[in-house]
């Protein structure tokens, strides 16, 4: 049989299964998970006790969740579910600065510091002696990417599925547009542009987004 791996908080004596989050329990199968382990890791460790800058993770405004609609919350954040923002901000970072390892349940007490009891650790995860805190990580994950976790046990990852007048490929230009917008925001506040040349652009690409999705025509 394969070796199977979890990833565990050594400080704070918890873990992630990658069943939760899509993912196998052997390590090559967990490095191709989307969006499996590696997301989770990103949420757990991003030093961000509060959102900075155009890209953070969604914490009291939602930016990114599945509530925000194309149209009505294009330029503007869209409904957040009253639960969430507990939800992000006892996970997101939550592990930043911590040490952190990724333990087989082959481990032998050398593969770490003796301290760490190595050998054990997965069977500590296995038996629920160390909190899982999967289900907390995915609701994040679900947020920000728009997509879900179903079944139980070893459980897929379904993508949001848009309405047809959605899928459409964006124009090049608009395309264009819509990073050059989201370059000149995520700058440091002294060096964005003024609003007045924001503004414009911004409504530009509100104006082309509405055009295409009811397939108005110029």
């Amino acid at each position: 049989m394969g070796q199977y791996w979890y990833v565990v908080n050594l400080d704070k004596r918890e873990f992630i299964n990658p069943h939760d989050l899509g993912s196998g329990l052997k390590l090559s199968e967990q490095l191709s998970a989307y969006p499996g382990p590696g997301a989770a890791l990103i949420v757990l460790c991003a030093a961000m006790p509060e959102p900075r800058g155009g890209g953070d993770l969604d914490m009291d405004k939602n930016w990114h969740g599945p509530e925000r609609t194309f149209l009505e919350h294009n330029t503007c954040p869209g409904p957040m579910p009253e639960e969430y923002p507990e939800i992000a901000r006892r996970t997101i970072g939550r592990w930043a600065g911590d040490r952190i390892a990724v333990v087989g349940d082959y481990a032998e007490r050398s593969d770490l510091p003796d301290v760490f009891q190595a050998e054990n650790i997965c069977g500590m995860c296995g038996e629920r002696t160390w909190p899982n805190i999967s289900a907390d990580v995915a609701a994040v994950i679900e947020h920000e990417l728009g997509g879900k976790f179903t079944g139980d046990g070893w459980r897929r990852w379904e993508e949001k599925k848009l309405p047809a007048k959605e899928s459409k490929e964006p124009s090049k230009l608009l395309t264009a547009a819509k990073g050059c917008l989201g370059y000149l925001e995520a700058l440091p506040k002294g060096c964005r542009p003024d609003q007045k040349w924001l503004v414009p652009l911004r409504e530009a690409i509100q104006e082309e987004e509405v055009q295409q999705a009811t397939g108005a025509k110029k």
